[in-house]
């Protein structure tokens, strides 16, 4: 596949007609007045609620409530039920539910662990359903490339759930950049506080602790497996803390960078990596480690908008800050820390720029500044071209982006869809990769999807899957 992504055509155009924010699609400028997107929600409670309760909102009704928590699905259904948004039919296995409900659904939502994401995904897409799916929108970096193409064979309309993309401080701080607001950056610092979960040592002695231990009442642990391989139920596998084991979840940075690198990966257009190194205190063979630095090394672009020549990049990741990430590697720090700020948020984004410094405190990029400030006290913000939202709540902004492109049948409304998120993640993925295989420099070709000298790394591009939890697709990629 190419390594453009069309969204960048799509900004194009929208600059070319000078449109500056995307309005709430009335329903009845394209479906008839009284017709509503009918979603099915697959994994509920938590960020699944919310995604569900996201549609709702936008005024769509629900037909499907899916999780192997049979309370979890209930408690939806009632929700749903409550605000007078459909029936919310009660289902344990999404399978099922696509089987029985099939022609009722018209988008599903996935709010799984991440390792259920790519063959839930893939078999809604497969039946012509569109799809939101939370980040990390894959499991693999296989599977991403896998979802880019059916979601494009299919000509559905997706989003990856990272909410900051809907953001206009966001997409303000990709225009400073792209104007030129800090000069050239050949350089990006990106840092996360997770993981708040267990991980390393503390998710291995958790893991010996949890052997042995009932699965309980109301959890369907052969559904919960999914794709996974069969084996016994241990009670490490529970709400949440799966994202620090790598049979069920991506870590930190499979977590967080979908949020933190978002401005950094739109801003700069970066493409496939030509090389990923990493530095971590120990491998652990069943969980990602305590914390982790990782350097990626991007090639030389081309803005497409305007055909400005951008240097190769060098970006960082740091990951750990809460859990023993050393002081001395922080290079984020001492940079700030000389333009001026001595105390960086526990998360962020630093760009290094000829000019100064762009830098965005927490994880979705709500704001940014540039440093040092008395260099920048007369700067005046490039004109706005890409959309805007018009206020409002970031996460629904991000549903109402995805409910308007259904709406207008057009996937490119949707900021995040796969050409754009599925890449991303790809690109995300590929430092796991370099964390399981620390201290080599692992080249890696991106059209291929392989490293031409590192076969351990090449080992983790792709996943087996449980008979019935297939991935759809998997044999065109």
């Amino acid at each position: 596949m190419s390594n453009r992504f069309t969204r960048r055509t799509f900004m194009q155009g929208v600059a070319a007609s000078g449109a500056l924010a995307i309005p709430y699609i009335n329903a009845s400028n394209v479906l008839g007045a009284n017709d509503k997107i009918q979603v099915a929600g697959v994994g509920c409670g938590g960020k699944g609620d919310s995604d569900i309760m996201k549609c709702v909102n936008a005024g769509q009704q629900v037909v499907g409530a899916c999780d192997i928590d049979a309370g979890r699905a209930n408690n939806l259904a009632n929700k749903v039920r409550g605000k007078k948004a459909g029936e919310a039919h009660v289902f344990a296995d999404y399978r099922e539910m696509f089987e029985e409900l099939g022609p009722k659904i018209d988008a599903v939502t996935i709010s799984t662990p991440d390792h259920s994401h790519a063959a839930a995904a893939s078999r809604a897409i497969s039946i012509g359903k569109h799809v939101y799916v939370q980040k990390p929108l894959t499991h693999t970096v296989h599977e991403a490339r896998v979802l880019r193409q059916l979601a494009k064979d299919k000509g559905v309309c997706t989003q990856m759930g990272n909410q900051g993309t809907s953001l206009s401080s966001l997409r303000t701080g990709v225009e400073v950049i792209q104007s030129g607001g800090i000069g050239e950056v050949k350089e990006v610092h990106v840092w996360s506080n997770r993981p708040v979960w267990s991980q390393g040592q503390k998710m291995m002695d958790e893991f010996e602790k949890g052997k042995g231990a009932p699965i309980p009442n109301g959890f369907n642990f052969d559904l919960w497996l999914g794709p996974a391989s069969d084996r016994p139920y241990n009670k490490a596998y529970r709400h949440f803390h799966w994202r620090g084991l790598w049979d069920f979840g991506t870590g930190a940075l499979g977590d967080m960078a979908c949020h933190t690198m978002n401005l950094p990966f739109w801003a700069l257009e970066l493409q496939y990596p030509t090389s990923m190194t990493a530095k971590v205190p120990k491998v652990y063979p069943i969980s990602p480690p305590e914390w982790s630095v990782i350097n990626f090394d991007f090639p030389a672009r081309t803005v497409v908008r305007t055909g400005t020549k951008l240097a190769p990049v060098k970006l960082t990741w740091y990951d750990g800050t809460r859990t023993g990430l050393p002081r001395d590697v922080r290079k984020y720090a001492d940079i700030l820390k000389q333009a001026g700020k001595n105390n960086p948020a526990g998360s962020g984004s630093l760009f290094v720029g000829t000019k100064g410094y762009l830098y965005s405190p927490g994880d979705y990029a709500n704001s940014f500044e540039l440093l040092p400030k008395d260099d920048f006290a007369d700067y005046k913000k490039p004109a706005p071209w890409l959309p805007r939202n018009s206020g409002g709540n970031f996460d629904q902004n991000q549903t109402n982006e995805w409910i308007n492109a259904i709406k207008a049948n057009k996937p490119s409304l949707a900021m995040s869809n796969f050409e754009y998120a599925a890449y991303f993640t790809e690109i995300i993925l590929l430092g796991n990769l370099a964390m399981r295989v620390p201290g080599q420099t692992i080249k890696w070709d991106g059209p291929a999807m392989k490293s031409p000298n590192s076969k351990k790394a090449n080992s983790y591009v792709k996943k087996a899957y449980r008979k019935g939890y297939e991935l759809v697709g998997a044999s065109k990629v």
